[in-house]
C-alpha cells in the first residue's frame, strides 16, 4: 500500500501537481510524513525506471548509511575489521530488511543524513553537521523526536549543554511550527484524526497528547509492559549492549516509546517502515557502547554479529520467504479492469484498488485512515470533475465490500449503473447519473451509512456457497446443499430500534422454508417467503453479525439485505 502511495504521489508532482493528494491517506503528499524530499524524487521517478528507481534510492540510502558508520567506527577509536563487522551486522539486522521489503520510504534517505550528521559532529564540522541534520529533518518528520532525545543525551551524558539546547530547540521549534501553524492553516485536518487514532487515549490535540503521557502515565506503562517482543525484536539483536552508549541512547529510546506507546500495531512491527531511523540510533549507540569495551571489543562484536544473524534467519525464513512465495492473478485482474475506464471517468473505490488508479485525475475512496472522516464521497469528486448533471463515473470493487460502499453501490444501480466488468471478486459499475449518497457512520472508518434505511446487495459479499447472476444481481443459491450461504457479515448497532430484512426470489411454488438467518444473539427467522424479516431493539453500540443458511431442500436467489432504523427517542 506505502508504494502505491508513493507512486501515485509521485507521478502528480512530476507531472505538475505539487499539491500531490493521497487517495490512499485522504490528504497531500507532505502532510503524511512531511518529507520535502519526495519533490526532486518524483523526477527520478518519471524518468529512471519510476518503481526501479524507488527501489535504488532505497538500497543507496541503505549503503550509504553502512559506509557512515564504518568512518563513524574509524572516527572514534574502532579498527577497520571492527568497523566493518558493525557495518555489516547494520546491514543484517532484521529491522532495515524487514523495512526496505516491498514499499518505499523517505526514511531511507533520513537515515543516511542522520548517521553523516553524527559523523561531522563527531568530526567537530558544525556546517556540515546542521546541513546534513535541517537535510534530515525535510526528509521524514518523525526525525524530530529522535533529535530531541539527541539533545536530551547530549547535556545528561556528554555535558555538551550548548549543543543540546540547540537540538532540543530545533526539535521543538520545528514540531510546532508544522503541527501548529504549518498543517492546520494549509492543510486543516489533514493528519489530526490519524494522530488522534494513534495517540488518542493520551489526549485530543497536539499538545494534548505530549500533556497526557504524563497525566496517563500509568496507561503509558501498562502499554509498554505489553511491547516485551517489540522490546526483543529491537534491542536482542545487538543484545542490549546499546544502553551503555552515551547521547545517542536517548535519540533511540525516544524514537522506541514514540513506536511503543502507540496504539498502531504496525509501529511495532519489524517488518515495517517505523524501525528504520530507530535502527540508525541503535547503531550509533551501539558505537558508543563499543568504547567501554577495550579489552573484550572484539568479542561484543562478535556476539552481536552472531545474534543479529541467528535472528535475521529466523525473520526471513518466517516473515519474508513466506511473502516473496505468495502467488495470484490480483493485481494483474486489477490493472486489466482499470484498463476499461477512460482517464476521463471519476474513480471511485477501495482504498487497496485506488492504489491502482492513481493516474486517473478524480480518484476517491470509500473508506479513510481515520475513524469519523471520509473526505473524498461521490458529490465531492462529481463537482470536482464537472459541474454538469451527468458524470462519467466508475465504481471499482473487490467483494467482501463493506456495508457503506455497498449502499453506494446499492444506490448506483438503482439509478441506471451497471456492471461492465467481472473476474473473480473483481468487479465494475459504470454509469453517468448523480445520484443521493448517504454520510458514514463515526465509527471503525465510515463501517456503515447514518440513514434511517439503507440496503447491502449481497452479492458484494462473502458468498460461501451459491452463483452470482451478474446480470440481475442475485446469489442463485442451488438445492441439495445445506449449509452456510454469508457468515458474519458485521454490522455496527446503534441505540434504537432495527428490521432486518432479506429478499428472496424462489424457483419453487412451495411456501416450506428454504433456510434461516439470524442477526446477532436473536433468534432465528426461517426463510419461507418473498422477505423475511427480524425486528429488535438495541440499547447501546454493538456489533452483530448476520449470517444466512440454507437446508439445501429448495433452490432459491437471495438479492439484499435491508436495514431500518429508529434511534431511541432523546429524554
Amino acid at each position: 500500500m506505502d508504494l502505491g502511495y508513493a507512486e501515485q504521489t509521485l507521478w502528480e508532482i512530476s507531472h505538475g501537481n505539487w499539491w500531490a493528494f493521497s487517495s490512499v491517506f485522504q490528504t497531500p503528499a507532505f502532510a503524511v510524513d512531511g518529507s520535502l524530499w519526495l519533490y526532486p524524487l518524483a523526477y527520478g521517478f518519471r524518468y529512471l525506471g519510476r518503481t526501479y528507481f524507488l527501489f535504488v534510492v532505497q538500497a543507496l540510502g541503505t549503503g550509504i548509511a553502512a559506509w557512515g558508520l564504518y568512518r563513524i567506527g574509524n572516527l572514534r577509536g574502532l579498527s577497520r575489521w571492527q568497523s566493518m563487522f558493525v557495518s555489516v551486522t547494520f546491514l543484517l539486522y532484521p529491522a532495515i530488511i524487514g523495512g526496505s521489503q516491498f514499499d518505499f520510504h523517505p526514511d531511507f534517505i533520513a537515515l543516511p543524513l542522520i548517521i553523516w550528521a553524527y559523523y561531522y559532529y563527531r568530526a567537530h564540522n558544525p556546517s556540515l553537521y546542521y546541513i546534513l541534520l535541517l537535510s534530515a529533518i525535510l526528509a521524514k518528520n518523525v526525525v524530530l523526536i529522535s533529535i530531541g532525545g539527541w539533545g536530551i543525551g547530549l547535556i545528561l551524558w556528554e555535558h555538551r549543554v550548548k549543543d543540546g539546547i540547540i537540538a532540543i530547540f530545533l526539535s521543538i521549534f520545528t514540531l510546532v511550527i508544522e503541527f501548529k501553524w504549518l498543517l492546520p492553516t494549509y492543510f486543516p485536518g489533514a493528519n489530526e484524526s490519524l494522530v488522534l487514532s494513534l495517540y488518542g487515549y493520551l489526549g485530543h490535540n497536539f499538545w494534548g497528547i505530549i500533556t497526557g503521557i504524563f497525566r496517563h502515565f500509568s496507561d503509558v506503562l501498562k502499554h509498554l509492559s505489553h511491547d516485551g517482543v517489540y522490546a526483543f525484536l529491537i534491542f536482542g539483536p545487538v543484545l542490549a549492549f546499546v544502553f551503555l552508549g552515551s547521547a545517542s541512547v536517548m535519540a533511540m529510546l525516544s524514537l522506541f516509546i514514540f513506536n511503543a506507546i502507540s496504539s498502531f500495531a504496525a509501529q511495532q512491527a519489524i517488518n515495517d517502515q517505523y524501525q528504520v531511523i530507530l535502527s540508525g540510533w541503535v547503531f550509533l549507540a551501539l558505537i558508543e557502547a563499543l568504547l567501554r569495551f577495550k579489552p573484550r571489543r572484539n568479542l561484543v562484536i562478535f556476539a552481536t554479529f552472531v545474534s543479529t544473524m541467528f535472528l535475521e534467519v529466523m525473520f526471513i525464513s518466517v516473515v519474508i520467504v513466506p511473502l516473496m512465495t505468495i502467488h495470484n492473478n490480483y493485481v494483474a485482474q486489477v490493472k486489466q479492469a482499470l484498463s476499461q475506464i477512460p482517464m476521463s471517468n471519476v474513480i471511485y473505490t477501495q482504498n487497496h484498488l485506488g492504489l491502482w488508479a492513481y493516474r486517473y485525475p478524480v480518484v476517491g475512496i470509500a473508506t479513510d485512515q481515520a475513524p469519523g472522516r471520509l473526505v473524498d464521497t461521490l458529490p465531492t469528486l462529481w463537482d470536482e470533475a464537472s459541474k454538469k448533471k451527468n458524470v462519467p463515473t466508475a465504481i471499482i470493487a473487490r467483494s467482501p465490500v463493506r456495508p457503506y460502499l455497498a449502499n453506494v453501490i446499492y444506490q448506483a444501480i438503482h439509478n441506471g449503473y451497471h456492471i461492465t466488468y467481472h473476474q473473480d471478486h473483481l468487479f465494475i459499475l459504470k454509469g453517468i447519473r448523480r445520484f443521493s449518497v448517504p454520510n458514514p457512520s463515526p465509527d471503525a472508518w465510515g463501517w456503515e451509512p447514518m440513514n434511517g434505511s439503507w440496503a447491502v446487495p449481497l452479492w458484494t459479499q462473502n458468498v460461501t456457497q451459491g452463483t452470482i447472476n451478474w446480470r440481475k444481481y442475485y446469489v442463485e443459491i442451488p438445492r441439495g446443499k445445506p449449509g452456510s450461504i454469508i457468515e458474519n457479515l458485521f454490522f455496527i448497532m446503534y441505540p434504537g430500534y432495527y428490521q432486518i430484512t432479506l429478499t428472496t426470489f424462489f424457483s419453487s411454488a412451495s411456501k416450506e422454508s428454504v433456510g434461516c438467518f439470524q442477526v446477532g444473539n436473536h433468534r432465528e427467522m426461517l426463510i419461507s417467503s418473498g422477505s423475511s424479516s427480524v425486528k429488535f431493539s438495541v440499547r447501546r453500540v454493538e456489533i452483530m453479525p448476520l449470517s444466512i443458511l440454507t437446508n439445501g431442500r429448495y433452490g432459491f436467489d437471495i438479492s439484499n439485505i435491508f436495514i431500518h432504523y429508529h434511534p431511541l427517542a432523546a429524554h
